[in-house]
């Protein structure tokens, strides 16, 4: 992840009531959301409409789908025999991203998808409420430090 990104997970919603938050960090610090997917799982396919608003690139993994370029806004699916394993959402906020997420946004309703901040809590489904989230984080604030 770059400093100018803002790092998001995504996973069913309707997972997040069954699953103990307790249990997501492994030991090494990084965080395990395999089991939301476990509870709920979901075919690789449903994702593919996020082509429509980020372009799908080439992985550099056969196990990840991969939407957008990684130093920008991207959306990487993680798999295993189909079945998704993980979602990582990344937005690029020195650039313009009103529209990607507005279209994530509508994206995740439409499929009873949640998203989950750097902290692991539930981020309401809003444009505005994401952008100040966002514009609230360390790697915001140290980027507009470095563009001084």
């Amino acid at each position: 992840m770059a400093i100018w990104q803002y790092h998001f997970i995504l996973v069913p919603a309707a997972s997040i009531d069954t699953v103990n938050f307790d249990d997501f960090q492994t030991s090494d610090g990084l965080v395990d959301d395999e089991r939301f997917w476990t509870v709920f799982p979901m075919d690789v396919s449903a994702f593919m409409p996020i082509k429509t608003f980020i372009p799908q690139k080439q992985s550099w993994s056969e196990n990840i789908v991969q939407f957008g370029e990684l130093d920008k806004s991207c959306c990487e699916i993680f798999m295993e025999d189909q079945r998704v394993v993980s979602v990582r959402f990344r937005v690029d906020f020195t650039s313009d991203y009103s529209s990607l997420l507005d279209s994530m946004i509508e994206f995740c309703l439409f499929n009873g998808i949640s998203i989950l901040d750097e902290h692991l809590s539930s981020v309401p489904l809003n444009a505005l409420a994401i952008a100040l989230l966002m514009q609230d984080s360390p790697q915001f604030h140290m980027m507009n430090k470095l563009r001084r």
